[in-house]
């Protein structure tokens, strides 16, 4: 997937990105549930108050979210009788 910057105009003084219907975003499993929120696609009771137009209500995105930790452990021993 080759993805092209959409092209700004000025609307009012105000820069605008203007993009197809059939555009996409691709931002991986790294900020995509806060991509999603942004868009209004998420729990309209959490998106109105913050003043994002609703475009879905689907009250799973966003939830359920969990840090993955990951840590090496390195552990040498001796030969034994050392």
């Amino acid at each position: 997937m080759t993805a092209y910057p959409a092209p700004l105009s000025r609307v009012d003084g105000d820069r605008v990105a203007a993009a197809p219907a059939t555009s996409s975003s691709p931002a991986g499993w790294i900020g995509s549930a806060q991509l999603l929120l942004l868009s209004g696609i998420g729990p309209a009771d959490d998106l109105r108050p913050l003043g994002v137009d609703v475009r879905a209500d689907l009250a799973g995105v966003g939830a359920n979210l969990h840090d993955h930790a990951l840590a090496t452990i390195l552990y040498s021993a001796g030969a034994e009788g050392t």
